[in-house]
């Protein structure tokens, strides 16, 4: 179980950071591409070792149901028109 939920940290922390470098793109292109990658591909292990544990630290087959999927879609559509507002009213 430490392994597992060490994998999970590391899938969260570099996928953060990697949104973190989002907005120097122009200048930390490399940087942002790194974090994504092993970012999305520890969160992969991560998800393929949940599904095969016998008691998983997230159960996802929760995230199947039908009420949790359009929160979670609605959640982060709010979210995307959140930040792009903020960013309109910061670069003016």
């Amino acid at each position: 179980m430490e392994g597992n939920s060490k994998l999970g940290s590391v899938a969260l922390t570099t996928l953060l950071f990697a949104l973190s470098f989002a907005s120097f793109i122009k200048t930390l292109f490399v940087d942002f591409i790194d974090s994504l990658v092993v970012g999305f591909i520890s969160l992969d292990m991560f998800v393929k070792f949940q599904r095969r544990t016998a008691n998983p630290l997230v159960d996802l087959k929760v995230m199947s149901h039908r009420i949790i999927v359009f929160g979670n879609i609605a959640l982060l559509t709010f979210r995307i028109f959140q930040y792009r507002i903020f960013l309109a009213e910061r670069t003016k």
